[in-house]
């Protein structure tokens, strides 16, 4: 059984090529998406407010800090939607143009480094309850969706003109 099967050494570099390609472009958005979005550490309000305890663990400066916890969380909050809504929108500019362009593998590894900063944007900033983010992932399934059945039509062309 395992006999049969040969391995095309061209398709496993292909493959990890186009691996490499979109585990690199999903880095980079990330990375983007941070630079353009940087969040506070929540350790500023450490600095900003210096807690003293007394001996029972309680601290004066307590409704200070959670004041200042507060707005951080707010803040990151918002910073998270919009890391959500700039990958979702690079995502949809990614796959348009792979429309329209020729599979190759850069060009694949491109649309599946898109597919996959979507779905991890998605997963981490699942609680930004953003009806703009559901609406771009509700339009990066339905351009999934026609990529798939275009690049199908022209695997079926090439197909009967063999």
């Amino acid at each position: 059984m395992w006999s049969d099967m040969t391995v095309d050494i061209n398709k496993v570099k292909e493959f990890i090529f186009i691996g490499l390609i979109a585990i690199l472009f999903t880095s980079l958005v990330f990375y983007a998406s941070n630079i353009f979005f940087k969040t506070n550490d929540y350790d500023d309000c450490y600095s900003k407010v210096k807690p003293v305890y007394d001996i029972n663990g309680f601290s004066p400066q307590q409704a200070e800090m959670d004041a200042c916890y507060k707005d951080y969380q707010t803040a990151r909050e918002a910073k998270e939607k919009n890391k959500l809504l700039l990958i979702n929108i690079i995502t949809i500019v990614i796959l348009v143009g792979v429309i329209f362009l020729t599979m190759d593998i850069f060009i694949n590894g491109l649309f599946y480094g898109a597919l996959l900063s979507s779905i991890i944007a998605n997963i981490a900033f699942y609680n930004s309850d953003s009806i703009i983010a559901l609406i771009l992932g509700i339009i990066i399934f339905v351009e999934l969706g026609i990529l798939i059945k275009v690049k199908m039509k022209k695997i079926q062309k090439k197909g009967k003109k063999k």
